[in-house]
Formats: C-alpha cells, structure tokens, sequence
C-alpha cells in the first residue's frame, strides 16, 4: 500500500534529546534505518511520519491516504512518541550515583523511550512472556514479517502489526508460523477482549493501577506483562515490570534479602521514584539484555555500560542485525 506526501512540519528538540539514540533503541530496520525514523501515527487511514534530524530541529514528512491530519495533530503526536515533554533531569538526578543506571546519563544520554500504540505494546509485551530477548523479538519480528501490512513510503517499506480486527481473522496456521507458542492463543483472547471493551478509548481515561487491573483480565497477561504494555504505550513509569532477571538483578545490585516481586518493586520505587518502570527499560539496554547468568557476571565487574559495537543481538542493534 503506497501512502502519498501530505505535508512536513518541523519540531523544535527539547534540550537532553538524542535523535539517533533514541531511534535505535528496540527498532527493526522499518521502524529504523540508520538515517530516517518512521513512525506510524494511525491505522485508519494509515498514517506515517518520516522523522530526520537537523541542527536543533526534527524534520518530519508525513504520508497518508487521505488528507485528514493536521500539522499540529502530527508535530503533537510525534512529540508524544518521542517523549519530548518528560523532564528526563529528574529521572537522571535520581539514578546518577545508581549501581544499576548510573551510566545510563553518561553512555545513553538524551535517550528517550519511543512510546507505541497500547495494541502494539501488548502485542511486545505478550512476545516476552517466558522468553529471552532473543526468542522474544525473534517471534515479534516473525509476526511483524509474516502478518503485518506493508506500507510504502517512497522507496521505503514500514510494517504495520496486524489489528485486533485483523488478528481474530487469521490462519492459525500463519500464526503457527510465527513460531510464539502458546502466545499465539493469548493474542487470540487480547485481540476479542480489545474489540469487546473499546479498550484503546476506555484505557487511557483509568489510573496506572486501574488499567493494569483491566488488562489482567485477559486471560494469560499477567503483571509483568500488563505493566510492560503500559510502560511501553502510556508511559506509566509507577509500576514497574518485573520478571525473574530484573528481580534477581536488583537483588544482587542492592543486596535484598529476597527476589520476590514484592521486595524489588519497593526498593526500586525507593532508589527510581516515579521513574522506576522507566529504570527497568534501561536496565535492559545498559546490560544489552543478555542472560541472567551473564548479566550477574557484569554486575559483579561493574561492566554496565551498553555494548555499541557487538556481533550480539542487543536492543541497540536489533535494527541492523535482525534484517
């Protein structure tokens, strides 16, 4: 599907933001290519941004359907992506003398999340359940590959994840192939109650705990995976998602007495505040999310820094080695 020029618009960068960054962090190669990021601000029509940096500026290039998005509209909904309104300051006060994040101010600085939408943020969220970094992007990049709707924006090709109307619909042979396991049925479950409760309208008006209540009702999205579509859609830092390699990491980190979720998750909104889910994303990518038994090695080196040049999959390098 080919989406036509509409307009570009420009967006002043807010101080402590790194474009090329921010960019790279867990992006594919359509998501990211070493030069331009294209993001998608809507499926109905679809509507994509392609997002350069100039100087002091970010210049965006916005492709459609139909011409029914207004240049503020775009500019507001690419700020929001990129994360441009959150005081990053504080989070880098609160995690500068950190044993876990304190290079993330220094080797990472300016980097921001890159928000998606709350379907899509599920969909990652569900990818990782019981899963390594590899295995879990791995089975997203298969289901992106093998279901997801091409859009073509010049002589590029973006992938659109397949909507919850779209997913209930198809082969379960093709989702067979994506190789997710028993993940393929908990998509299933979250796509039908998607379409039941309006979810992308009702979620956003509800509390971080209130929402993570709701999304639990999907049968099999549990905690982690509920906070992590949070994190990742609604930039609700407040809950922090926490497996077995994040609890077992602080464990070690700051010597607690138990890895239990309880335990971490009170210690880590003490030393991240606000910011603590937000702490957890990074942690991830300063440890190149490798295996917990490598990432105990590091700690116990103090070899926290992320890993820019590496022939390992990191979430730094997903967009130029996972092609």
């Amino acid at each position: 599907m080919k989406l036509g020029k509409l307009f570009s618009v420009s967006l002043e960068k807010p101080r402590l933001f790194n474009f090329k960054l921010t960019s790279t962090i867990y992006s594919f190669n359509w998501i990211y290519n070493g030069k331009n990021l294209y993001l998608i601000l809507d499926y109905n029509p679809p509507t994509v941004a392609k997002v350069s940096e100039k100087d002091k500026e970010l210049n965006a290039t916005i492709y459609s359907l139909k011409n029914i998005i207004t240049q503020s509209e775009a500019a507001e909904k690419i700020e929001k992506v990129l994360g441009f309104n959150e005081k990053i300051e504080e989070f880098y006060n609160k995690i500068k003398d950190d044993p876990l994040l304190k290079y993330v101010p220094i080797k990472l600085k300016g980097a921001r999340l890159r928000s998606v939408d709350l379907w899509t943020g599920l969909v990652i969220a569900v990818c990782q359940q019981n899963a390594s970094f590899k295995q879990g992007w791995r089975m997203l990049y298969n289901l992106y590959k093998k279901t997801g709707k091409v859009l073509q924006v010049e002589d590029h090709y973006v992938i659109a994840l397949p909507r919850p109307k779209e997913l209930v619909k198809l082969d379960a042979r093709l989702l067979a192939e994506c190789k997710l396991g028993y993940r393929s049925q908990t998509l299933i479950e979250a796509a039908k109650f998607f379409l039941e409760n309006s979810l992308e309208e009702k979620l956003p008006r509800e509390s971080p705990i209130s929402a993570e209540k709701i999304l639990r009702e999907i049968k099999g999205v549990g905690q982690y995976s509920a906070r992590l579509t949070l994190v990742l859609s609604m930039r609700y830092y407040e809950l922090p998602p926490i497996d077995r390699w994040t609890a077992r990491i602080a464990q070690e980190a700051y010597k607690l007495p138990s890895a239990t979720v309880k335990t971490v998750e009170r210690v880590l909104k003490e030393k991240w505040g606000r910011w603590a889910a937000l702490g957890v994303f990074f942690l991830t990518v300063v440890l190149d999310a490798v295996p917990l038994s490598e990432a105990l090695m590091r700690l116990k080196e103090n070899d926290l820094k992320p890993s820019f040049s590496t022939e390992d999959l990191t979430p730094l390098n997903l967009w130029s080695k996972m092609t």
